[in-house]
């Protein structure tokens, strides 16, 4: 890692910052962007990518029952816990 030589004996941190993907509706953290995974879903309507983060993430539309249509991202993991 360039610049980090000026430092002999010193203990070396590299920082990695990391990129979340945020709940619309309170603002909190819901999953870490390097989570993103593209898995259609066999009821996505339209399936395209976005550039989101310096990436190009796949995001799916879907419709609900009473036909509002939403925009969805992937992930493996979430941090949300819902509560209702």
């Amino acid at each position: 890692v360039q610049g980090l030589t000026n430092f002999p004996n010193s203990l070396q941190e590299l920082t990695v910052k990391e990129d979340y993907i945020l709940c619309k509706s309170c603002g909190a953290e819901v999953s870490s962007a390097l989570k993103i995974i593209d898995i259609k879903s066999p009821f996505s309507e339209n399936y395209h990518t976005e550039s989101l983060f310096g990436v190009d993430v796949p995001v799916q539309e879907l419709t609900n029952p009473y036909g509002i249509k939403f925009s969805v991202v992937i992930v493996r993991s979430t941090l949300c816990v819902a509560e209702f």
